[in-house]
């Protein structure tokens, strides 16, 4: 005999059993016509064609869409951001009140072409003035979480006549908010190709993760890091390539931004020096050839075994620390410091062969004590590469000086 606690039971689990069959038979009904009208109100509001492939629905992947593809604007039959597929979760409570917020995206097999023409200007920019404008700094009302798999970027810079390509690659855009501020990440992996100073490059493997942080509404940090494997440009190649930055403070209004970065490379070979920059070493190392009172061997190959360096600025001083350079040539070991009153402490280690030799510069740049003594026409030049260098770091000093 049933009781009437079975019979609640039972009718509830009925009831439960009939909302959700609804809602997953009626819902990509529903969200099929909904898509289709964003797809052709936005394509109208873009004059670009949009196609969208079959639609699906389920509560793990929750809408998912097939064959997306958003036309060229000047070439109605060129596919130029096109999706294999496309996985849209959101958030369930909002959507049984009418609201559709997702709170994750996730794509594969994506092709994107973004194109930059002379005056600077993206293709894209006409797309983004159709997304909802942000309440805050924060973009509240993006996913927490956009993921792409397997994607294919292209990327057309007419301005400075330089493309690139990052293949397989695997993408992911997160953020995270609270009451006092928040952060995002953009981590990316795959192989990079492109033109660097309008010379071929390519790197087998890339990764790199930026990280911001925001405090009351102000960007407060920035952390980065690229790391590269096996690269290289034209016919020189360089095994690691690790880059870091770590950017503090930086919209303090009381100017107190903390800069660092560094930067390790991990062999280097370039097995043929091109003319220009033959020219370069070798005027460089005739210098120091004047010094040791050496002449220095024609140089027909270059291998760097390891380059690193590490770099710190704020509005008072620039430093470059623990700088060395090794290779089959020359070494070097440096360390320098520009304060805000032109001060420079430079220590200076090099070796040539078998020729060592130790340099120190103390005092303004306009009237250094250098150390060892040298003759007038080696001074000369010395002093004008200081000067050179230190006027470098004091434009990246007065811009940090400038921010607010």
């Amino acid at each position: 005999m049933e009781t009437p606690k079975n019979k609640i039971i039972i009718i509830s689990a009925l009831s439960a059993i009939l909302i959700i069959s609804a809602f997953y038979f009626g819902a990509p009904l529903a969200l099929e016509k909904t898509f289709n009208n964003f797809s052709s109100s936005y394509a109208k509001m873009l004059n670009r064609k949009i196609d969208l492939g079959e639609l699906s629905f389920s509560f793990i992947n929750g809408i998912v869409i097939s064959d997306i593809n958003v036309f060229g604007k000047d070439n109605p039959s060129k596919s130029v951001y096109s999706i294999k597929k496309t996985a849209l979760n959101f958030e369930t409570i909002p959507l049984l009140k009418g609201d559709l917020i997702l709170s994750r995206i996730k794509i594969k097999n994506a092709k994107f072409t973004l194109i930059r023409d002379k005056n600077g200007n993206w293709d894209f920019s006409d797309i983004q003035a159709i997304l909802p404008k942000p309440k805050d700094k924060f973009y509240s009302t993006w996913p927490k979480q956009i993921v792409a798999e397997t994607s294919e970027i292209f990327i057309i810079d007419k301005a400075s006549d330089n493309m690139w390509i990052l293949e397989n690659a695997d993408l992911k855009f997160s953020k995270r908010l609270s009451y006092y501020g928040g952060s995002f990440s953009i981590s990316a992996e795959g192989i990079l190709k492109g033109s660097l100073l309008k010379n071929s490059f390519i790197s087998k493997e890339i990764k790199s993760v930026i990280k911001a942080d925001f405090e009351q509404n102000n960007l407060n940090s920035l952390f980065g890091e690229i790391k590269l494997r096996d690269s290289a440009c034209n016919d020189v190649h360089i095994k690691d390539i690790n880059l870091k930055w770590n950017f503090l403070a930086i919209n303090s209004a009381e100017n107190k931004q903390d800069y660092k970065a560094e930067l390790e490379i991990d062999e280097i070979l370039v097995p043929n020096i091109d003319n220009s920059f033959r020219k370069n070493i070798t005027e460089a190392l005739n210098t120091f050839s004047k010094i040791y009172g050496q002449k220095i061997p024609e140089i027909h190959e270059l291998n760097f075994k390891d380059i690193s360096v590490k770099i710190s600025f704020n509005k008072d001083l620039f430093k470059i620390q623990d700088f060395k350079l090794d290779s089959n040539i020359f070494s070097i070991n440096a360390n320098l410091e520009l304060d805000k009153k032109d001060e420079i402490d430079l220590d200076f280690k090099g070796k040539i062969f078998d020729k060592e030799m130790t340099i120190t510069a103390k005092g303004h740049h306009d009237n250094l004590y250098i150390k060892p003594e040298f003759s007038y026409t080696i001074r000369t030049k010395l002093i004008s590469f200081v000067k050179t260098l230190t006027k470098s770091m004091r434009s990246g000093l007065d811009k940090i000086k400038k921010q607010k």
